[in-house]
């Protein structure tokens, strides 16, 4: 399985040598850039999560986000904001205002690296912008 962990205090982790990881979902495929987000976005602690790989059965990846309550490493909701689009993988997003309105949107690239010569590889830059609802509007 592939999984999101956390650090919970990373600079005890630094000084002692020791790093213990604490499992926050193993649910993303193949997770690659993991953003905290400010409490702010959210109204609440989150993480920000691009996920999917070329390797085959990762390939789908998605764009999420994961809040939790303050006092907890497991989240307590689960936020897929992107639209699944088959064999596309994302391997970082970003909050941005993208449209001057004083929300942050995603921004976020995709691509496509099929195994087979005669399928042809292709990207995107995604835009997901902000609802007025983040958290349970359409992104």
């Amino acid at each position: 399985k592939d999984e999101v962990t956390v650090v919970t205090d990373f600079g005890t982790s630094v000084n002692t040598g020791s790093f213990d990881d604490v499992l926050v979902e193993d649910n993303t495929l193949w997770p690659n850039m993991v953003t905290m987000l400010p409490k702010d976005e959210f109204g609440q602690p989150s993480l920000l999560v691009a996920g999917g790989f070329l390797v085959p059965g990762k390939t789908t990846g998605s764009i999420d986000v994961f809040l939790f309550d303050s006092e907890s490493t497991t989240p307590t909701q689960h936020i897929k904001l992107s639209t699944d689009k088959k064999d596309f993988f994302y391997h970082k997003a970003v909050m941005h205002d993208m449209d001057g309105d004083g929300d942050n949107d995603v921004l976020a690239a995709r691509a496509t690296d099929p195994t087979l010569p005669w399928q042809k590889k292709a990207s995107e830059l995604l835009w997901l912008e902000r609802p007025g609802d983040p958290v349970s509007g359409n992104w």
